[in-house]
């Protein structure tokens, strides 16, 4: 006799009824729908236990005989995005022949095969033997992790970023989004995985001064600037309704473009000298609607570069900010900074040619622009980054955790006493002035009018922005130097009758006793 359905209904609705009957016996509460919406069953386990969460179940069964028959679920695509929108777990069971229950978490699956969810067509869920409703036990550990209200669970706002991202992922495949919690508001990134993906927007800038520079900045050369917006929208994917920019929002658009790497290279000078040194720093390509930028404000380098160009009348025109980043040089100590020693030559060539050109080079084509004139104000920094460059060589050679303060001052005094050591530290013997040293106890130095080699060694304590430096062990020289007594005291001097200068060298291996020794005959 004929059989008044198909095979396979027969099976899959003895197997619904099945996996029902197994969860009533469990004293669950089991429900389904008077529709087919793609869920056999709507579950709800001990309200005591699991506090009216529930869970849905799509059913597969088998027609298969084989006790082979392999684990694997069929279900359409866009079904499966169906699953993995909805709020509540959806566990797909599978039957076997031989009467064995198997199940998956479709959630937790779709996690690690999303790439399975995109286009038409049906997915091969492959399911684990080790995963039956056999085992309540396994079953109900399992459930306790996803019906638990998610502030209750360990790494809750990671986990439900990253169910947010499965969620939205789903939506369209010709787009990516990353999802991240800030001061408990989320945040999106949105990627394009294929060329056809369209993005409608638009917006209206709040009009403050620095608000429309950094827009001018943005849309006419390319950097990368976050700009105060109202009414924002976005049209043209499902994504963008689920994410709410569909509607006007007020907030902060962010509008950045992938650069290409430059370098600049500044010369000393008018033109090109084979003896020039360079001041040569990596940066980024931007291009924008009227113009381009080369800027390394993206990387983290001391010397911060900022170059501007449009075309102008068949040819190009702009300009070129170069400046010290305070934040980053005040952030580590000074020995630290290389370029700072690597600029040293750099400034002091351009300081004294009082000229100087740049060099663009991006994707291997060098393009040179126009000389310009070192200005006063030019001067005085190349100097400072001179001075700069003289600290950063004493420390590296003293081995100083010596870092400057932000909002540093160097007086002038500091800045001498810097050159001093610096020269001494290059092994020169650096002219000290006349010297008067006032003593009172001179056992070992019988009082003499004739004029007599005498040395004397101490520690010149150094000083930056008001801070210890570092401290430079010396040696002073002073030949014809003579002791005379002061009168109506025990007290002695020791100086030059004729005011002549005493010399200093560094001498790390010298005693530090603060003695005056006569100089070896």
């Amino acid at each position: 006799m004929a059989p008044n359905f198909p095979e396979n209904q027969q099976t899959g609705a003895v197997t619904e009824d099945e996996v029902s009957l197994l969860f009533m016996k469990w004293g669950w509460t089991v429900g389904r729908d008077r529709l087919d919406t793609g869920y056999d069953l709507c579950v709800e386990p001990e309200t005591s236990h699991y506090g009216g969460a529930r869970f849905l179940v799509q059913v597969k069964g088998t027609t298969q005989k084989r006790k082979s028959a392999s684990l694997v679920a069929p279900v359409g695509r866009a079904r499966l995005r169906q699953y993995v929108r909805n709020p509540h777990p959806v566990f797909l069971v599978r039957a076997t022949p031989d009467g064995h229950l198997y199940w998956i978490h479709v959630q937790q699956w779709a996690k690690t095969n999303s790439h399975r969810l995109s286009g038409e067509g049906v997915a091969h869920v492959r399911m684990s033997s080790d995963y039956t409703l056999a085992d309540r036990d396994q079953f109900e550990v399992y459930l306790q992790q996803v019906l638990s209200p998610p502030s209750s669970r360990p790494g809750a706002l990671g986990t439900l970023a990253e169910e947010r991202a499965n969620y939205l992922n789903a939506l369209d495949p010709r787009l990516r989004v990353r999802v991240n919690v800030r001061d408990g508001a989320e945040e999106h990134r949105l990627f394009a995985n294929s060329e056809n993906v369209e993005a409608h927007f638009s917006f209206q800038p709040r009009a403050l001064p620095e608000n429309l520079s950094r827009l001018d900045e943005a849309l006419n050369f390319g950097l990368p600037r976050s700009i105060q917006v109202d009414n924002f929208q976005m049209s043209g994917s499902p994504m963008y309704t689920a994410l709410g920019v569909d509607r006007p929002h007020t907030g902060t658009l962010t509008i950045e473009a992938e650069p290409r790497p430059a370098w600049v290279r500044i010369y000393p000078g008018r033109e090109y000298s084979i003896t020039a040194q360079e001041l040569a720093l990596p940066a980024d390509f931007y291009l924008g609607r009227t113009g381009i930028a080369v800027s390394n404000e993206a990387r983290n380098n001391v010397f911060r570069i900022d170059v501007r160009l449009e075309a102008l009348n068949g040819g190009l025109a702009g300009g070129s900010t170069l400046f010290i980043c305070e934040k980053r040089l005040t952030a580590a100590p000074i020995q630290q900074f290389k370029e700072l020693g690597d600029a040293s030559e750099w400034a002091d060539q351009a300081y004294q040619q009082k000229m100087m050109f740049f060099e663009l080079a991006v994707d291997g084509k060098r393009s040179r622009l126009w000389p310009q004139e070192v200005s006063n104000e030019m001067l005085g920094w190349l100097h400072h980054i001179k001075l700069l460059a003289r600290i950063h060589a004493i420390a590296r050679f003293l081995n100083l955790d010596y870092s400057l303060p932000f909002g540093y001052q160097i007086s002038q005094e500091e800045a001498n006493e810097i050159e001093f050591a610096y020269e001494l530290l290059r092994g020169h013997r650096v002219s000290g002035g006349s010297v008067s040293i006032l003593i009172e106890d001179a056992a070992s130095l019988a009082p003499s009018k004739t004029p007599q080699g005498l040395v004397a060694t101490t520690n010149i304590v150094m000083t930056l922005s008001g801070q210890d430096f570092g401290i430079l062990p010396v040696e002073i020289d002073m030949p014809g130097y003579v002791i005379e007594r002061i009168p109506d005291t025990n007290n002695f001097r020791v100086h030059h009758p004729e005011a002549a200068d005493a010399w200093v060298i560094y001498k790390p291996d010298a005693p530090m006793d603060g003695l005056i020794r006569r100089k070896p005959a």
